[in-house]
């Protein structure tokens, strides 16, 4: 290639760059229209990351965290929610929780979760009159003002993992899980009002996954010690104080309108089975796979849609970077959208 011919090359080149680079740019002035995910990462490397994935582009933008804050994330991203006009992320062994802009994802606080020196560790989070209910590893609840960042903690059960809030109510799974053989077995009810325990419900070993009916009951998986005593679903009567087993396998709930999806999650070959449970009924009405065998690696997170489809993540074996995958409202797999590595939570933009 001649001098001269090496020089147009050259120009085009870089001038087609620059419209990359101002396109890509373009997608962090304003979120809309798109998917932020929340990838894990691998505990204790430092490398829990945020993807912004653009539905028109079908693009992943792979760390927008990094590119809004000038800093990584953290070790062990767990939770992401959107309250209002801000999201916020627990990152759980980093201790951090860390506050955006729901609009620009622009860092507006970071709170460092230690309490008397020790790691809190912050697992899952609810909302409740301006106010996020945190879990956290060291036995507490962190509640946060919202708008003064105003910190107070509720002791609970050990390990406390899973929240849901049940009308003025907030209920807590305590697992227990890093006293493993010796596991927590309670589901905690806080009243809302005065922070005070309520009652305490039995379930059995490692308490989790945990969602409230919309009618005085609620659903919460015991993960059990993953060798003689498996996974199981069980209900709480809110009113009776009664707990039952309900005989189906399970490892995660997810509720969408008057729908419950069940998730039995096999550890051992990474497949799972999605049921569909009617909250009304209590009964399962659908037994699907949604086609996982076939395109989902390491199920990771189940996201139903109001037009019937769903949303997957996979961790593609917990090692390289995961996808979003995309299914139809038969299950019909129909694409997949690359993002970091394990990715645990999902937020939509219209």
């Amino acid at each position: 290639m001649d001098f001269n011919k090496y020089l147009v090359f050259l120009f085009v080149f870089v001038l087609l760059s620059c419209d990359k680079d101002e396109k890509e740019e373009i997608l962090f002035d304003e979120l809309r229209n798109g998917y932020l995910v929340l990838n894990e990462g691998l505990f204790q490397h430092n490398n829990s990351t945020v993807s912004w994935l653009d539905k028109n582009e079908e693009q992943s933008i792979s760390d927008i965290f990094l590119r809004k804050s000038g800093r990584n994330l953290g070790d062990t991203g767990n939770d992401m929610k959107r309250y209002g006009g801000k999201i916020y992320i627990a990152v759980t062994t980093s201790s951090t929780l860390e506050i955006q802009d729901a609009r620009t994802f622009e860092n507006l606080r970071q709170i460092k979760l230690h309490y008397q020196g020790v790691a809190q560790q912050p697992r899952n989070m609810v909302f409740h009159s301006g106010k996020v209910y945190i879990s956290s590893f060291d036995g507490f609840i962190n509640v946060i003002d919202t708008m003064t960042y105003a910190i107070e903690r509720i002791p609970v059960g050990k390990n406390p993992d899973h929240l849901v809030i049940a009308e003025n109510t907030l209920l807590v799974s305590n697992s227990g899980g890093l006293n493993f053989p010796e596991m927590d077995s309670t589901v905690f009810a806080i009243d809302l009002s005065t922070h005070q325990l309520t009652d305490s419900f039995v379930i059995g070993k490692n308490p989790g996954s945990i969602v409230y009916d919309g009618n005085n009951g609620a659903y919460v998986v015991r993960r059990g010690n993953y060798s003689n005593i498996p996974s199981e679903l069980f209900y709480i009567d809110l009113v009776s104080k009664s707990v039952e087993s309900m005989g189906v396998a399970a490892s995660s709930l997810v509720v969408h309108h008057n729908n419950m999806y069940v998730v039995d999650f096999n550890s051992t070959t990474h497949d799972a089975t999605v049921s569909t449970f009617d909250l009304v009924t209590k009964t399962i009405t659908t037994n699907q796979t949604l086609n996982f065998e076939n395109h989902v690696q390491t199920f990771y997170g189940l996201f139903p849609q109001d037009d019937g489809s769903f949303l997957v993540l996979d961790a593609m074996s917990f090692t390289n970077q995961g996808f979003l995958r995309f299914f139809d409202e038969n299950g019909t797999y129909q694409k997949s959208v690359r993002c970091g590595l394990n990715p645990t939570k999902l937020i939509k933009y219209d």
